[in-house]
């Protein structure tokens, strides 16, 4: 008869192990996958601290860039030099396309705030849309259209917005700075 290859019992055929030898041989598999599931977790727990220590170092580093240009602008102002920051703001107009009403009046209130605070409008461009116009006519095959070039109408316009920042500005609205220099990547 055939002997367990771990404790030299008896066994029966087609076996290399007694059952308690079995029964202990799963017991350990069963400790190997669980430590390697800790394992697997506490690494994943490592991974996890160090990119978010990676962040916070990201987020640091950009803060103090954001710091550091904003104090150079006001070296600048100071030196005399004017600051301008500058933005687009987009205004659908009152229009008709194709017997549809594109948009309801023309809202300046948005625009009305953005004055108050110190922006001026410096320019604008309009934003249109093309229409294919067809010709069309009847002869003795039949009705014919043929193309007729493209029309425009004018949806909304961008108005390119300006504010000045002074000394006084940036050092009361240092936030609005700070946030238009880290939306426009300016650091």
């Amino acid at each position: 008869m055939a002997q367990c290859k771990r404790c030299g019992q008896k066994v029966g055929i087609f076996t290399s192990f007694c059952d308690a030898c079995n029964i202990q041989n799963q017991k350990e598999q069963e400790a190997r996958i669980e430590e390697d599931k800790q394992r697997q977790e506490a690494d994943r727990q490592a991974r996890a601290a160090a990119e978010a220590q990676e962040v916070a170092e990201l987020q640091r580093a950009r803060r103090e860039a954001i710091t550091n240009r904003i104090d150079a602008l006001c070296i600048q102002v100071a030196a005399g030099q004017r600051l301008f920051i500058y933005e687009t703001l987009y205004l659908p107009v009152d229009s008709v396309v194709l017997e549809e009403n594109v948009a309801q009046g023309f809202d300046l209130g948005t625009l009305r705030e953005l004055g108050l605070v110190g922006w001026e409008v410096i320019g604008v461009v309009p934003r249109t849309i093309g229409i294919a116009l067809e010709n069309k006519t009847t002869d003795l095959l039949g009705p014919i259209s043929y193309g007729g070039g493209v029309g425009g109408n004018v949806l909304g316009v961008y108005l390119l917005l300006r504010k000045e920042m002074t000394y006084a500005t940036i050092e009361n609205s240092s936030d609005e700075l700070a946030s238009f220099i880290d939306l426009h990547a300016l650091f």
